[in-house]
């Protein structure tokens, strides 16, 4: 008998969670323009690499830790350029580009989906109404 408090297998019946490679594409992609944006001329390192997958990871699934994000970030782990510590953050970005792009991210995904914004409505035509009828003046009787 399960209990609520059971954990939810995701995926096979080996329990293994599966993950879209979207998702990995996604989170690539968000590393790079972190990396390209905060300092992209200092040097990668090990606790930067880790910490954008970390970050990003948690970012891309809507900022919460019941994402699924420890799947996600084996798979983009997994997923990652290698990473040579002699070259600049902004290098090493574009590889994450080209990973990103490998796995079905494009740079289309940012379009909006609405393009503009529609203006405001015109304002309604007035519509001839009949007038409401007042009493008679003299016999204080309704027109009808």
């Amino acid at each position: 008998m399960s209990n609520c408090t059971d954990q939810i297998r995701i995926g096979g019946p080996s329990g293994t969670v599966s993950v879209d490679r979207a998702a990995v594409g996604e989170v690539l992609a968000l590393m790079a323009g972190h990396f390209t944006r905060v300092r992209p001329g200092g040097y990668l390192t090990p606790v930067a690499l880790g910490a954008a997958v970390a970050g990003e990871v948690y970012n891309a699934g809507g900022r919460t830790s019941r994402a699924n994000g420890a799947a996600v970030s084996t798979a983009v782990t997994a997923a990652l350029p290698a990473a040579d510590f002699t070259s600049t953050r902004g290098q090493y970005a574009v590889l994450l580009r080209e990973a990103a792009t490998a796995h079905g991210w494009s740079d289309d995904d940012n379009e909006r989906a609405i393009p503009t914004v529609p203006g405001p409505r015109p304002a309604p035509a007035p519509s001839p109404r009949p007038g409401v009828p007042g009493p008679r003046p003299t016999t204080g009787e309704v027109d009808r």
